[in-house]
């Protein structure tokens, strides 16, 4: 899902894949995105999905769009799913996208990360983190998955204390 320069669904279930689980729902725009209940290629198509996603057995759903669509905000407004919404980068490097979907009445909720693949990445792993409040075994992961960024920070801090190496 996502247009040019989108990190599309692959993003979530890259980072989902190397935690060992199963991503969640990921929706995309709804004029092409193809998602696990089928193609959302009309904003009915879209309700009806976000509408169904609970009795499904879907417990959040991330959905990325660009420009100045609001496809977080319809998945949101029809459903009590937890809603995560990436921006995705677009003319106006993600400006556009990123006001779009932050900017939702009261009443209907809509997690926002960073724009583009940061902000992909993270959608997963907030979903996660919501979905281990009642999961222990992902509660474990995303523990190892934390010690495993912060050791690779200590790293780097070591390799910047050290300086750059002479050439011989």
């Amino acid at each position: 899902q996502g247009g040019a320069g989108s990190p599309g669904p692959a993003a979530p279930e890259r980072v989902w894949g190397r935690r060992g689980a199963a991503p969640p729902s990921a929706v995309g725009p709804a004029a092409r995105s193809h998602g696990p209940f089928g193609s959302f290629g009309s904003p009915a198509l879209t309700t009806a999905f976000a509408t169904r996603a609970r009795a499904k057995g879907v417990r959040g759903i991330i959905a990325g769009a660009g420009g100045a669509a609001h496809l977080a905000g319809v998945v949101a407004a029809h459903t009590t799913l937890p809603v995560i919404g990436v921006p995705m980068q677009s003319k106006l490097n993600g400006l556009d996208s990123l006001l779009s979907t932050v900017q939702m009445p009261s009443g209907i909720p809509v997690a926002t990360v960073a724009v583009g693949k940061a902000g992909a990445a993270n959608a997963a792993i907030l979903a996660a983190e919501i979905l281990s409040i009642s999961d222990k075994g992902l509660e474990r992961k995303l523990d190892a998955h934390k010690k495993e960024l912060a050791k690779k920070v200590e790293e780097k801090n070591r390799s910047l204390k050290r300086g750059p190496r002479k050439k011989n």
